[in-house]
């Protein structure tokens, strides 16, 4: 009898166990099939640089030799010339003028220092991966995607891994961290800092390019990483008429020759250090589908200056974007697209509905983009204003200068360093502009307008070392 009695009390904790397993949410649904995916974003890279050489050595090998495995864009164009808007644009599927980050650092009439934030309710692209089942994680080093500052959403705070300024062999050690804890599927979102300026990769990279050209004092002055972004931010504000005088000597032939270089040993730094993570994760999890892309491009003197930000000429814009992964057949695609479609285009692969109606194109589309491409800037803080949009059809573009009421045309089939505008009337294309700016603001729901969030000292700082923030 003692043993029946024994039994039934054992049975009925054992049920009591199970029940309770389900009370504190036990999965009853098996997990999303996958693949995992992995979005890598490149600050600061410019397209040119995948199949470049320098000396004739390949600046980014490794990169050029993936992207025969999937999909590469040779004339991908970006939604904003610097980090924030653009980096909003990826996460968010929306124009600039959709979503309304605007500004990195803005004041009010009291001195109050903010910076614009993405509106909570829109459901960025980790919160729609994370509800469909997904684990999220992600690797930022650049200040604007710092945790508590709206690109955190979608990742629980231990997975969100930051580190300011972080090198590449840095972002590599934390990817390998999530890694270790990733439950399949995952969606990871890795942020690698090189190559923006200040180009401090190690001396090495730069002599795989040959010996750099001699440069005097006053350029050496220039090239210190701790002057070379304030030699940007001073170059900017004279072009925009903010300062008289530069606080620098113009850098000479040679020492622009030497920047170049030492951008593309940071590309080449980069390129090694992304390609390890890569075959790293292929290795555990070959069934991965990776996005690579830049958030813009970088001027060296193009059209009168270097940095980012300011203007909308092709080498600030235009960017890589390769797709490799299951199902994604090899082939170089020609036809202009948006880095904008790249939710899109997630959410498609994956066979999962867009949360609320997703801006540019299915990227792996049998014919992708919309038949243009658009992009805005209004510089990254007060302190260097502009008032810059610019549309792309084919192997046409404007750039309307909003402030200035001047749209200039460029056939970039001809000219496509974009030196001489075409005297063409603009009637068409301030048509173009005209209604895609209408046509974002009209869809962004009335709940989720842009907000702004102030700021401490400690970010106004970091705007500052980034040359989004003047000196005082």
């Amino acid at each position: 009898m003692r043993s029946a009695i024994l039994l039934i009390l054992l049975l009925a904790l054992g049920l009591a166990m199970l029940a309770s397993s389900f009370m504190l949410g036990a999965p009853t649904d098996p997990p999303p099939a996958g693949p995992n995916v992995v979005l890598i974003v490149v600050d600061t890279l410019r397209a040119d640089r995948i199949l470049a050489e320098r000396n004739g050595v390949p600046v980014m090998p490794n990169l050029a030799e993936f992207a025969k495995k999937g999909r590469l864009y040779i004339n991908a164009v970006s939604a904003a010339s610097w980090t924030r808007p653009a980096v909003t644009s990826l996460i968010t599927g929306q124009y600039m003028g959709t979503h309304g980050v605007v500004y990195g650092v803005s004041e009010d009439a009291d001195g109050k220092v903010f910076a614009d934030n993405i509106n909570p309710r829109w459901p960025v692209l980790a919160e729609t991966l994370a509800a469909a089942g997904y684990q999220t994680g992600a690797v930022t080093t650049n200040g604007h995607l710092q945790p508590n500052t709206s690109f955190d959403q979608g990742y629980e705070p231990a997975r969100y891994l930051y580190e300011e300024d972080a090198p590449a062999d840095r972002v590599g050690v934390h990817a390998q961290q999530l890694l270790r804890s990733a439950r399949a599927p995952f969606f990871h979102y890795l942020h690698y800092m090189d190559p923006h300026a200040p180009y401090r990769a190690p001396k090495e990279y730069s002599e795989l390019f040959g010996p750099e050209p001699t440069i005097s004092d006053s350029d050496r002055e220039v090239l210190d990483p701790e002057n070379h972004i304030r030699y940007i931010s001073d170059q900017s504000l004279i072009r925009l008429g903010r300062r008289r005088e530069s606080i620098f000597q113009p850098l000479s032939e040679a020492g622009r020759e030497v920047l170049r270089q030492r951008y593309d040993a940071e590309c080449r730094f980069a390129d090694e250090h992304i390609a390890a993570t890569i075959a790293n994760i292929r290795k555990f999890y070959p069934k991965t589908l990776f996005i690579i892309t830049a958030d813009h491009g970088e001027e060296f003197w193009e059209h009168g200056g270097t940095g980012h930000g300011l203007t909308l000429f092709q080498e600030q814009i235009h960017v890589p974007l390769i797709i490799v992964g299951p199902r994604v057949l090899p082939r170089m695609v020609t036809t202009v697209v948006e880095s904008v479609g790249i939710y899109k285009t997630l959410l498609a692969y994956l066979g999962l509905n867009e949360p609320l109606p997703l801006q540019g194109s299915d990227l792996l589309a049998e014919a992708p983009g919309n038949g243009a491409a658009y992009s805005m800037t209004r510089g990254p803080s007060l302190d260097y204003p502009v008032d810059l949009d610019a549309a792309l059809e084919a192997s046409g573009k404007a750039i309307r200068d909003n402030g200035r009421g001047i749209t200039e045309i460029y056939n970039l089939e001809t000219d496509p360093a974009e030196q001489h505008p075409l005297a063409e009337d603009p009637a068409r294309w301030n048509q173009v502009l005209d209604a895609h700016a209408a046509e974002s603001e009209r869809i962004r729901p009335p709940r989720i307008q842009p907000i702004q969030k102030a700021v401490d000292a400690k970010f106004v700082e970091q705007m500052r070392k980034l040359g989004y923030k003047k000196e005082e």
